[in-house]
């Protein structure tokens, strides 16, 4: 019995191993980044909706695990429950493979009379699929036209 038990504890310590470390390569990450703007177009946040698709239709999504969090380049802690970058951040999300779409909006009351509108900036809805060990990246970046900042948000994959 004790010689069974002895040949067969480190194959239960392989299998064990090797069950965790496949859950781990299922793990996925999307970077996003907050390019650095002119002024105080850097200090007005951008608010990123996450959504993962769920029975045909696509659901707030907040289950990531945030991995990594910089600004212009030094990493620093998050300890908010939502996704706000202001210019100049990047955030790194562990997710779980799935299908999913990101938008990025400035509702009016954080927009500091900046541009002065009354409507909420907003970007197009970005769609995805992460598979099991992926990445996707994306940049968002303030609209311009030709009088400067429009009050709207480009969101897209950065290649």
């Amino acid at each position: 019995m004790k010689n069974t038990i002895k040949f067969l504890l480190p194959s239960i310590f392989i299998i064990f191993f090797l069950l965790i470390s496949s859950k781990k390569s299922d793990i996925s990450k999307v970077i996003i980044t907050r390019e650095e703007c002119n002024g105080a177009m850097n200090s007005i946040d951008c608010n990123i909706l996450l959504e993962k698709k769920t029975d045909n239709k696509y659901i707030s999504f907040n289950d990531y695990t945030i991995s990594k969090f910089e600004i212009l380049d030094e990493t620093f802690e998050y300890n908010r429950s939502d996704i706000v970058l202001a210019g100049g951040e990047c955030i790194v999300l562990v997710l779980n493979p799935g299908k999913y779409r990101i938008q990025c909006l400035t509702p009016i009351d954080k927009q500091n009379n900046y541009l002065k509108t009354n409507e909420v900036w907003t970007s197009e809805y970005l769609y995805f699929e992460l598979t099991p060990n992926s990445t996707e990246s994306f940049v968002i970046k303030p609209q311009v036209d030709d009088n400067g900042y429009s009050g709207a948000w480009n969101l897209e994959k950065d290649k």
